[in-house]
C-alpha cells in the first residue's frame, strides 16, 4: 500500500538498487576535514535523499557542496534563491527562482540558500555534503 509522505517531517532516501526508505536520524555522519569544513555522509547504501525545508531566513554556514552529483532545488512557496560560487569566476552567481520553478547546482559547485522572505522548498540532494561552518555556528 503507497503511504503519504510529509517531507516537511520526513526525508525519504534513494536507495542504490532504486528503492526507497523513510529517513531515520541516525542516516548520517558528520565529520570535520579541515578549515571549517564538515563532510556529512550518509550510510551505505543511500545514493540522494529527497528532503523540504520551511525557512524563513538564510542558512548560517557559508556554504556547502555535493560531491556526488547535482542537487535540485525547487521552491514551493516564497522568495529565496542561490549564490553559487564557481571556481572560474571572481563574483558569486546569484540565481532568484519564483515558485514552481527548479535550478540545477552542478556537483562540486559551493553554494548558499538565500532566502528573502518565508520560503517552502524541496531538495534531491545526492550523497555526500561538504558544509563550511560559520564561527559560532552549530554545523550543519
Amino acid at each position: 500500500m503507497a503511504t503519504p509522505i510529509d517531507l516537511f517531517q520526513d526525508s525519504v532516501h534513494v536507495l542504490d538498487d532504486g528503492t526507497t526508505e523513510v529517513a531515520v536520524e541516525s542516516d548520517t555522519s558528520a565529520t570535520t576535514i579541515g578549515d571549517g569544513v564538515v563532510m556529512v555522509e550518509p550510510r551505505s547504501p543511500i545514493r540522494a535523499t529527497i528532503s523540504a525545508a520551511r525557512m524563513a531566513e538564510s542558512p548560517r554556514h557559508r556554504g556547502e557542496r555535493h560531491i556526488d552529483g547535482d542537487e535540485l532545488v525547487y521552491l514551493v512557496s516564497g522568495s529565496a534563491g542561490l549564490s553559487l560560487q564557481r571556481d572560474y569566476a571572481e563574483e558569486n552567481e546569484e540565481v532568484r527562482l519564483r515558485p514552481g520553478q527548479l535550478v540545477v547546482v552542478s556537483r562540486g559547485v559551493w553554494h548558499r540558500l538565500v532566502v528573502d522572505e518565508p520560503s517552502e522548498m524541496i531538495f534531491l540532494t545526492p550523497g555526500r555534503t561538504e558544509v563550511r561552518v560559520s564561527e559560532g555556528s552549530p554545523g550543519p
